[in-house]
Formats: structure tokens, C-alpha cells, sequence
């Protein structure tokens, strides 16, 4: 714009020029008209008048080389505007193809987009339908857990009941064993005593060992001692009975247990799945937020793409007013050129034709000088002749003017000679 503006004021300046250069030429042209019309009655300042004619063509010459030369600079000037514009339009090339750039950018972003839509619809169904899947393993889990938590609990009475009947095996074995060891210790004892009071009684009085009451009361006390014998043999069976009854229940207990176990496994599975459920809801979560993320970024671009493309056209409007600009500036510095030119052409015609006019007037007025020195010449001549006719005239005069009667009628008729 600067240029431009300075390209302005200089087109101003060349045009004042002209204009003055056009005023002098008038003047000039009104000069010589006057020294043309003045050539035959001021000949004597025809060398004053062609040395102003040489010095004003030497100023119109100088002014003719300042216009040449500011006409080159012109020339230069836009020259580099011209370089300037096809810097400006390789720009605005490189702009559109920017622009094209971004376009196809926009196109790819778009198909991406209408793509991740296409499959965020997807991803939402399957949402949706993992959600429900979800409530309904949620439920599943929760009956699951109420299932385990039961399972637990009998699980914990089982190994409570467990551990009380290995404690009662082990009682019983216990007991059994000192029952065993009671039993072979009371018949072991029973028979020395039996022995001890039938040795003592048969020491003492053998008649009598066979026929006293000693022997009733020993086989009394055998007979006792076979019952106590018999009941802890029976005891005995009831406790193996209730060993094999315990023991059957154990092995009941460890099947439970086993089934418990596996079914434990299982609630742990489902448990582990619940968190798999609970992970793919978090990831569901967390894809829900990076699409959330990328509608935000596809809204940003979308309006970025619009500031870009508003920045653009904002740019082009700019540069076609600018290049609008550019091409009257150009238009007007080609007409004023071409002004400048033509005047150049004609200011050079006119001082062709100056100088012609100048050597025509130089050569009448040599032709002049030439017919001035004969007229000059005649002139002196007559002169000379009528000198000398004068001095005849004169001497006649004087004689016929000084004869008595001449006098008388000259005095008499020119009384103003006299």
C-alpha cells in the first residue's frame, strides 16, 4: 500500500510536470509566435532571442532526460510490483493448495468421523446390550453371592461339625483304647483275684473250698465281672456303631465339602466374572468419556476449520482487493506512462520542430541581413547620389535663391524658410 501510495504521488508529480512542461510549452510556442511576428521589426535582438530559445531547449532537453529517467524509475517501480503481484499470487497459489489441503484433511476427518459414528452406534447397542446382560448377571451374582455367603456358613458348620466328630473319633479311640486296656486289666485282675481267693481259700481249708460260701461268692463275682465284661463289650459295638455312623456322616461331610468347594470355585468364577463385568463397565465408562472427548475435539476442529475457512476468505476477499487495487494502480501508471510517453514524443516533435523553425528563421534572417546590407548599401548609395544632388541642388539653390527675384517670390511663398 505504501508503494502504491508512493507510485500515487509520484504519478501526481509527473502529471504537475507535464503540466508545467505543457504551460512552457505554450509560453515557448506564444514566444515564438511573438519573435516570428517580431523577426522583421527586431532583428537586432534575434541573437538575444536564440540564445533563450537554446537555453530553453537545453532545460526542455534536461527536463526530457529528468522524465526519462523517472519514467525508467516508473518503469522499475513497476517492475517490482509486478514481482511483488506474482510473489502475492505464488502465495495465494500455495494458499489454495493449502486450502485443498485441509479440504481433503476435512473430507478424511469427515469420513473418520461418519466411520467412528457408525461404529459408536455399534458400540452403544452392544452397550446396551452388555448393560442388560450385566443387570441380569448382577442379579445372577447377587443371588450367586447370597448363595455363597450360605454355602460359607454351612460350610463353616460343616468344619465346626468336622472338627467335633475328629475329636470324638479321636475320644472315642481313645476311650476304646483305655476301654481295651480297662478290660484286659479287670480280667486280668479278676482272674488273679479269682485265683488269689480260690489259692487263699484252698490254702486255708481245701475241704471247705469246694462246699463254703466262698465259692458262691467267687463265682458271684465272676459272673459280675463277665457282665461288666459283656456291657463294655456292648458299649464297645454301640461306640464302633456310632464310629461307623460318624464316620459315614464325615464322609457325607466331605462330599457336602467337596460340592461345596466346587460350587465355591464357581461362585469365585462368577465372582471373578462380576469383575470382568465390573472392569468392562469401567472400560465401557471410560470409552464413553474418550468418545465424549471426541466429539469436544470433532466440535474444536469443526470450529477451527471454520475460522480457517473464514481466515481464508477474509485473505482472498483481502487479496482481490488488493490485486483490484494493484491492477487500476497499474492501469493508471500505464495510462500516465503512456501520457508521459506520447508527451516525450510530441515535446520531442515540438522541439524538432523548434529547431527546424529556428534554422528556418535563422536562414531569413540571414536572407534578411543579407537584403538589410544591399537595402543598406542602396540607401548609401542614394544617399550618396542625393548627397550629392543636394549639393548640386544646394549650389543651384544658393544661386537661384540668392538672385534678387527668387528671393523676393520664395519669401513671398515659404516664408518658413526663411
Amino acid at each position: 500500500m505504501m508503494k502504491l501510495q508512493q507510485a500515487k504521488e509520484q504519478n501526481d508529480k509527473l502529471d504537475a510536470e507535464n503540466r508545467a512542461l505543457r504551460d512552457r510549452v505554450c509560453i515557448m510556442e506564444s514566444e515564438k509566435k511573438n519573435l516570428l511576428d517580431q523577426v522583421s521589426s527586431y532583428n537586432t535582438y534575434l541573437l538575444i532571442y536564440q540564445k533563450k530559445i537554446n537555453n530553453l531547449v537545453h532545460k526542455l532537453n534536461s527536463v526530457l532526460n529528468q522524465k526519462t529517467e523517472e519514467a525508467k524509475q516508473m518503469k522499475q517501480d513497476l517492475q517490482r510490483a509486478q514481482s511483488l503481484f506474482t510473489s502475492a499470487e505464488k502465495e495465494l497459489r500455495y494458499e489454495k493448495e493449502k486450502n485443498l489441503d485441509l479440504k481433503r484433511h476435512n473430507t478424511l476427518l469427515d469420513q473418520e468421523k461418519l466411520k467412528l459414528c457408525a461404529e459408536l452406534k455399534q458400540v452403544q447397542t452392544k452397550l446396551v446390550q452388555m448393560e442388560q446382560k450385566v443387570t441380569s448377571q448382577t442379579a445372577e451374582c447377587e443371588h450367586q453371592q447370597q448363595k455363597i455367603r450360605e454355602l460359607e456358613l454351612e460350610l463353616a458348620r460343616n468344619s465346626t461339625n468336622r472338627s467335633a466328630t475328629t475329636s470324638l473319633q479321636e475320644d472315642l479311640q481313645l476311650e476304646r483304647a483305655r476301654l481295651i486296656a480297662a478290660d484286659k486289666k479287670v480280667s486280668v485282675a479278676g482272674r488273679t483275684l479269682i485265683w488269689c481267693e480260690i489259692w487263699i481259700a484252698w490254702f486255708v481249708n481245701p475241704h471247705l473250698f469246694f462246699h463254703s460260701p466262698l465259692r458262691k461268692l467267687l463265682e458271684q463275682r465272676e459272673e459280675e465281672l463277665q457282665q461288666q465284661v459283656r456291657s463294655l463289650r456292648l458299649k464297645e459295638a454301640s461306640l464302633t456303631r456310632t464310629n461307623a455312623e460318624l464316620s459315614h456322616h464325615v464322609q457325607q461331610l466331605d462330599t457336602r465339602l467337596s460340592i461345596l468347594e466346587t460350587e465355591l470355585s464357581k461362585a469365585r468364577e462368577e465372582t471373578s466374572h462380576q469383575k470382568l463385568q465390573e472392569e468392562l463397565v469401567a472400560s465401557q465408562q471410560d470409552c464413553k468419556g474418550l468418545h465424549d472427548e471426541l466429539q469436544q475435539v470433532l466440535l474444536q476442529l469443526d470450529v477451527h476449520v471454520r475460522k480457517y475457512n473464514e481466515k481464508q476468505s477474509q485473505h482472498k476477499t483481502k487479496l482481490r482487493q488488493a490485486k483490484q487495487v494493484f491492477l487500476k494502480a497499474t492501469a493508471q501508471r500505464d495510462s500516465t506512462i503512456q501520457k508521459l510517453e506520447n508527451d516525450l514524443a510530441l515535446a520531442s516533435i515540438l522541439s524538432q520542430k523548434d529547431k527546424e523553425r529556428i534554422q528556418l528563421v535563422m536562414d531569413v534572417n540571414e536572407k534578411l541581413l543579407e537584403e538589410k546590407r544591399e537595402l543598406v548599401r542602396k540607401i548609401i548609395e542614394a544617399e550618396e547620389m542625393s548627397s550629392k544632388g543636394m549639393k548640386t541642388a544646394s549650389t543651384v539653390q544658393h544661386r537661384y535663391l540668392h538672385s534678387p527675384l527668387m528671393c523676393a517670390c520664395c519669401r513671398a511663398f515659404y516664408p518658413a524658410l526663411f
